[in-house]
């Protein structure tokens, strides 16, 4: 999937973080998506949806760390909305 090349300073503007994944839940009706709950290192934590479902069983994802953009705009997905309010 090839979405483009993106500028160095669009780039810069990304807040890459290692989170841990806390938990995963699946979600109603989603064949692809888990809802997860990470541990971001801020006080809320944060809930993402990832499409990871084909790949991983909810039991291999709990205690992983995996990458985040911490400041990407939040948007809902399946009636997930994301927890953080970073």
């Amino acid at each position: 999937m090839n979405k483009g090349k993106i500028s160095y300073d669009d780039f810069v503007k990304s807040d890459l973080r290692v989170a841990k994944i806390i938990s995963a839940e699946d979600i109603e009706d989603a064949d692809k998506l888990y809802k997860l709950m990470l541990d971001d290192g801020s006080e809320e934590g944060r809930t993402i949806c990832a499409g990871i479902k084909e790949f991983y069983s909810k039991e291999e994802l709990i205690g992983k760390n995996i990458i985040i953009i911490a400041n990407l705009e939040p948007r809902k997905i399946r009636g997930v909305c994301p927890l953080s309010k970073n």
